[in-house]
């Protein structure tokens, strides 16, 4: 199981559906972001991360799109006040789009701390 796995297990706990295509995307996401150097506004979300992980599992983007839209739903719907706080490091009450859920994971993904604590560091 990959780090990335092992990150969506933590937060929604044994789950029957396949998370392969959204730990696919956390890494993506995380390669952009961190090792190329690519703005998170500069990165297109289809063309840049969901082609990426078409080509790795077959199908076309849109279907992994679809899929991906599930997960993240499954994701977001998992998340308790406590381990919000933990990965995200805030509370948000409205649903993160898949995209910002992919950005939030890649961040912890890469520095195992929360998106909202490493952006505050670099102000």
């Amino acid at each position: 199981m990959t780090k990335s796995e092992n990150l969506i297990f933590s937060i929604t706990g044994p789950i029957r559906a396949d998370i392969r295509p959204l730990a696919c995307a956390i890494e993506v996401m995380a390669d952009l972001l961190f090792h190329n150097g690519i703005h998170i506004d500069d990165i297109r979300i289809m063309e840049d991360v969901y082609s990426e992980v078409a080509k790795t599992f077959g199908g076309n983007k849109h279907s992994i799109a679809r899929k991906i839209a599930r997960l993240s739903h499954q994701v977001w719907d998992s998340f308790t006040l406590d381990t919000m706080e933990f990965y995200l490091g805030k509370h948000l009450f409205i649903a993160a789009s898949p995209k910002e859920l992919i950005v939030y994971l890649a961040y912890y993904y890469e520095y195992s701390q929360p998106f909202f604590k490493v952006i505050s560091y670099s102000l």
